[in-house]
Order: structure tokens, then C-alpha cells, then sequence
């Protein structure tokens, strides 16, 4: 895949900002990020650590919205970058049913995540948990990034079965 880059941060770099209209996303290889918010009052809120492992920024690829927060290294870390034309790629390779069913479960949590941060009905604490569902990963479920890279990278190395 052409448009995979290795790419370093070291500890407080941004790998991304909310708002921003970027369109890739990030496997991290090593390390941790921090995924936060600015607060109204000024405060930064902590929405997620992500670990080896995991992905973060997939929701801006999907559904080309702005970034919904922030992501900083608190540590050194190696991701692999994945551009928008890699992704066109690995959709490519879905069944257009699979596509449609990611789309619509990215809109609707972003829709659920709005109302919720819309409403002063609910305590502060449940509207954390809440924005949380955004970002957390089941660390069941974290991609192996070394085999994924070096298939990614190569073509020639798919999986058989």
C-alpha cells in the first residue's frame, strides 16, 4: 500500500487537534497517546489513553467530519499513518455492506455523542462516560501492527483463508 508512512512524536507532540478537517488516522505501533478536550471552563478533559495496538483519528476518515478532539504523545511514540488513499484501499477490499454499517455506526455515536454534549439534563460525569464511547477500544480486539504493517506494506503477503 503506497501511502503508509512511519511516523515518530515525542512526548507532547500533537498528532492531531479538535476541529481540524484531517483525513487520516493512526495504528499506533509503540507508546501512548492522549486523547482530550477542551472543557468550557478552560480544562482539558481526558477522554482516552490510547495504547500499542490501537487506532485513533478513524472517525474523521469514515465520515470526513471535523476532528472531534485533540490526541497528544505522553510518551515516545511510533505510529503508522494511514492516508486517505490507503483507506480508499483497504475499503476497497470490504464488501460495500461493511462499508455502509461502519458509516452508519460512526453517524450515529457522533449524533448520540452531540446530543448528549447539547443537554445539561445529565451530570457531568455521565456526559464524560459518554464522550468516552467515542474513543475507547477493546484492547480484545487491538491489531497486531507489526503483522498488519508488513501486510499493509506488501501486497504480495496476503492472508490465506
Amino acid at each position: 500500500m503506497s501511502s503508509l508512512e512511519l511516523v515518530h512524536f515525542q512526548p507532547g507532540d500533537i498528532l492531531f487537534n479538535e476541529g481540524e478537517k484531517t483525513f487520516f488516522f493512526y495504528m499506533i505501533k509503540e507508546g501512548r497517546v492522549e486523547v482530550f478536550r477542551d472543557g468550557g471552563d478552560g480544562q482539558r478533559v481526558v477522554l482516552a489513553i490510547v495504547d500499542e495496538g490501537q487506532s485513533l483519528g478513524e472517525f474523521a476518515m469514515i465520515d470526513k467530519q471535523p476532528r472531534s478532539a485533540s490526541a497528544r504523545a505522553i510518551s515516545t511514540v511510533v505510529a503508522v499513518k494511514v492516508s486517505e488513499s490507503s483507506y480508499a484501499e483497504l475499503l476497497g477490499e470490504l464488501p460495500t455492506w461493511a462499508q455502509a454499517m461502519l458509516e452508519g455506526l460512526v453517524s450515529r455515536l457522533r449524533s448520540a455523542n452531540d446530543i448528549i454534549r447539547q443537554h445539561e439534563a445529565i451530570d457531568e460525569m455521565t456526559k464524560t462516560n459518554f464522550e468516552l464511547t467515542e474513543f475507547e477500544h477493546d484492547t480484545n480486539t487491538a491489531i497486531d501492527i507489526e503483522i498488519d504493517f508488513a501486510e499493509l506494506s506488501n501486497p504480495q503477503t496476503k492472508k490465506a483463508g
